[in-house]
């Protein structure tokens, strides 16, 4: 497989197929969840009352939270196999990876929960011993340079197992493989590839690169006119300019990166495929 050839297919593809970067916006950002609670009781106990808005801003939020869960595991399933029928010069569009996207909606939202229980897990072996040593448990000479050893022997634990879960998806959404069994079969197809994989990474990190320097080189002009804006209209109006500069440049930036890095890792999977 050649790599610079995969990375000059996946442009093609992601440049020509411009619907992809809407599912890829939603790749690129990710999900994120969770955040602190402040309990009844204890807002009681400080005898403060919760303001009347909190309570629907944080029902907005829960609510934004999971539309964005949705649209992310739907946009996996969405680019991975609207990639593959790129390849193969097959019709597919938006509606059509809607529909793939939500009937292995489950699938690839359990291979993403045993990919976060995995990463977890690998955390808190490596947190472990700073918070014994923390909490007296441990001493800190012996807690912290241990933390430090097991930080440095997960980090080739760590990259396996997100070439797992990278493998993992694409058996998943291309083969039709349940969860687990799409994991058993990234890990069997991961021994004798890790070289590739790499490479596959450092394709991937180069387009990310490449879309940071176009975001900076964005974002200079925009800071400029917005410092301008503060010093002749305030705060707010010099806000508004900038992001009405930058959204329209950052939102496709981010849909191009994320389809792209998709496409690098689906066309290097199904190129492995056909020569093995």
């Amino acid at each position: 497989m050649e790599i610079i050839a995969v990375a000059k297919q996946a442009i093609r593809v992601v440049w020509r197929h411009k619907y992809l970067w809407f599912f890829g916006f939603f790749l690129a950002g990710g999900t994120a969840g969770g955040g602190a609670r402040t309990s009844d009781s204890a807002a009681a106990g400080n005898g403060q009352a919760l303001p009347g808005w909190l309570v629907p801003l944080l029902a907005t939020m829960a609510v934004v939270a999971l539309v964005a869960l949705v649209l992310h595991v739907v946009s996996e399933a969405a680019v991975i196999e609207g990639v593959r029928r790129h390849r193969d010069e097959e019709p597919f569009g938006t509606r059509a990876g809607f529909g793939v996207g939500f009937r292995l909606f489950w699938r690839v939202l359990g291979i993403k929960l045993l990919a976060a229980a995995a990463f977890l897990g690998v955390g808190v072996i490596i947190v472990a011993p700073a918070l014994l040593a923390a909490f007296g448990v441990l001493p800190l000479w012996l807690g912290i340079p241990v933390a430090v050893l097991l930080a440095l022997l997960a980090l080739p634990v760590a990259l396996s197992f997100y070439f797992v879960y990278l493998y993992a998806l694409r058996f998943a959404v291309l083969e039709g493989a349940p969860p687990l069994d799409a994991v058993r079969a990234a890990i069997a197809w991961l021994h004798g590839r890790v070289l590739v994989s790499l490479q596959l990474l450092l394709a991937w990190g180069l387009g990310a690169l490449a879309a940071g320097v176009a975001a900076v080189v964005a974002l200079l002009p925009a800071a400029a006119i917005g410092v301008g804006g503060y010093f002749l209209a305030g705060l707010v109006p010099a806000l508004v300019v900038a992001l009405v500069l930058l959204l329209p440049v950052l939102v496709p930036l981010a849909g191009i990166t994320g389809a792209y890095g998709s496409a690098v890792w689906t066309l290097g999977f199904l190129d492995e495929q056909r020569a093995a």
